[in-house]
């Protein structure tokens, strides 16, 4: 590791080396390795992508962004306990509709920002599907309520916050 001006701290240098070289990164560590494919998980609290949002990533010219609206099988399976199942089905067409809708729209303020986009509706859980379909993924970027109700403070949501916690990538809130 050659410092700039490691000469004019002279020989406590090498002291400060040796007793900090655990937080001191090196240079494959400071190199960024580069991001190609960004995963992008929507649901009923998606309210559009911030102008902020796509300012940031921009930064990531030439990837692939991967809309993916997941419905919680969860809401569906207790609807169709407690309504019955024609209403479960209902339910199930007009969320997909409304995801239909929201990736149409997200797909083209992508595009035209000069991204790649692919998008898909996934029915399953919010949390272990987005896990699963992050996995080789070099990006995430996530809603901060992402699976909760809209009216959470600033926080991060509880399957935000897990997700942060169990997922092996970098990610990005908004």
């Amino acid at each position: 590791m050659s410092r700039k001006f490691s000469d004019l701290v002279g020989s406590q240098y090498e002291q400060i080396r040796s007793d900090y070289c655990d937080f001191l990164l090196t240079e494959e560590e400071l190199a960024l390795s580069p991001i190609k494919n960004i995963f992008m998980p929507l649901d009923y609290t998606h309210e559009g992508l911030p102008q902020h949002l796509l300012t940031t990533l921009h930064l990531f010219t030439g990837a692939t962004i991967h809309l993916t609206y997941i419905i919680d099988t969860q809401i569906i399976t207790r609807i169709e306990r407690i309504l019955g199942s024609e209403s479960a089905d209902e339910y199930t067409r007009l969320k997909k509709e409304k995801a239909g809708e929201f990736l149409k729209i997200g797909t083209e303020l992508l595009y035209d920002a000069g991204f790649s986009v692919q998008s898909s509706i996934v029915t399953g859980s919010k949390l272990d599907d987005c896990i699963r379909l992050a996995s080789d993924q070099d990006l995430v970027v996530l809603s901060k309520r992402y699976g909760t109700d809209t009216s959470v403070s600033k926080t991060l949501s509880p399957i935000a916050l897990r997700i942060n916690r169990e997922i092996g990538i970098s990610i990005l809130f908004y």
